[in-house]
């Protein structure tokens, strides 16, 4: 082996370090292991941040010094008691559908590329346990044959389990069971960067190092929840009026048994849609998966908001195209049919629906996506993707003030550092990755 090219800026290792590093761990995990070719550790070294125009500008962008893809947990313990050893950054990646520069090794180093650490280990009746590296559409198929269904199914199913966990926060099911600190993460393994290597934490232990980017522990084994699958449906609708959608939306919030998702959008997003689920080019379109017992009832609600049920079906693979097309999905569709367009914001709260006018109006040219939630009391709580042409980056954070002051919890996703829990997240680094060797840049440390 040859040591890596490193042109590249941003490093917060010496060369010598990287380059040791590098042989021991090729030494003890084997040299099939270690990518070292300039044009995969390109590839690699990136995720979807280019949803961003901010980021696509500002994003410092580092190339990593070596792709190392574990195969077992014992191959994560050695890496990362290497690189804690020689002070070596590692940045860990699942399929890196990441949106905001989550699995960018800003630092260079190691990139830890989890995709096969693989394999469900266990089923039991009311919980999953695989390795991170699986992809959460096979949880979701495994469970299946037992009749069985995951809490929550986010719209990236093609995503690993561990990377929804360390970047993501919730999606097809949240309706019913929150985002995934809310139940949903009943254990996990991790490796620290502080000597102990791999340590196991159930219960609220897990909370540090949930959509944590990776910046306090690297998951390996995931434990998760489940429950009886239902006999569910999904309903396709489109709607002249997105007026009317927003209230059919709303109604469907506080439909029981709650929808597994429900959500909608104008037009303009429906067009860059996969043809499958595309309906009427000019027409705003509502999806739905519901169990089969509220059919009628959900087609009542849609025809009383005026709109007209295109689709229904009784089948995974339908199921599983409504669910791919919520929450941010939706928007990445949009972005990169276009993506010298449109920047999005995120935003939570009923003055969605109820102020619409108001929001839209922040932006010139803004139109909307939204999905059904309920607030922890059971109240409805939709959220939504706002998504407006680029001008300038201080008119979207100026927007987003202005969504505040509608009474919206709202964010510009346009960072690449935690934005949740930063807190406890900081506090928990400080002891577990004490050289802050665990992707770097993305947790502020003061």
């Amino acid at each position: 082996m040859t040591a890596p090219d490193r042109t590249e800026t941003g490093r917060t290792a010496p060369d010598h370090a990287v380059t040791a590093a590098i042989a021991e761990i090729a030494q003890a995990i084997g040299t099939a292991a270690v990518e070292l070719d300039p044009e995969a550790r390109e590839r690699l070294s990136r995720d979807e941040y280019r949803m961003s125009p901010v980021l696509r500008r500002t994003l410092p962008v580092v190339v990593a010094d070596a792709v190392v893809t574990p195969i077992s947990v014992d191959d994560v313990v050695a890496v990362m008691r290497i690189a804690v050893a020689h002070g070596v950054p590692v940045t860990p990646r699942g399929k890196g559908t990441g949106n905001y520069g989550q699995a960018v090794p800003m630092a260079g180093g190691i990139l830890l590329d989890l995709s096969r650490l693989t394999g469900i280990e266990e089923i039991g009746d009311a919980s999953i346990t695989a390795l991170a590296g699986t992809r959460i559409v096979q949880l979701e198929q495994a469970l299946r044959r037992d009749g069985r269904q995951l809490l929550l199914l986010p719209s990236t199913m093609q995503s690993t389990i561990g990377g929804f966990l360390a970047g993501g926060t919730g999606g097809s099911g949240s309706i019913e069971h929150g985002f995934i600190e809310d139940g949903f993460v009943l254990a996990i393994d991790v490796v620290l960067a502080d000597g102990r290597g791999l340590v196991h934490l159930e219960g609220d232990d897990v909370l540090p190092y949930l959509h944590a980017y990776g910046t306090t522990g690297i998951i390996v084994r995931v434990t998760v929840a489940h429950e009886p699958e239902r006999d569910w449906t999904s309903v396709l609708a489109s709607f002249e009026d997105f007026a009317g959608a927003r209230r059919a939306l709303m109604a469907l919030i506080a439909l029981e048994p709650a929808p597994r998702i429900a959500s909608t959008d104008m037009a303009e997003f429906g067009r860059a849609f996969p043809k499958p689920m595309t309906l009427h080019p000019d027409t705003a379109s509502l999806r739905t998966v519901v169990d089969r017992s509220a059919l009628e009832e959900v087609e009542s609600i849609i025809a009383s908001h005026g709109g007209v049920v295109e689709r229904v079906e009784h089948s995974l693979p339908a199921e599983f195209q409504v669910c791919m097309l919520g929450f941010n999905h939706a928007t990445w569709h949009l972005i990169s049919a276009e993506p010298d367009r449109w920047f999005h914001a995120e935003a939570m709260g009923t003055a969605l629906v109820e102020r619409a006018d108001e929001v839209l109006a922040v932006w010139p040219g803004a139109i909307q996506h939204l999905d059904a939630m309920r607030d922890r009391d059971g109240s409805p709580m939709p959220i939504g993707m706002i998504v407006a042409p680029y001008t300038t980056e201080a008119a979207i954070f100026e927007g987003v003030e202005r969504l505040r002051e509608l009474g919206l919890f709202a964010s510009a996703p346009h960072s690449w550092t935690v934005n949740r829990r930063i807190d406890l997240l900081t506090e928990t680094a400080a002891v577990t990755d004490p050289r802050g060797i665990l992707n770097p840049g993305k947790l502020p440390r003061g």
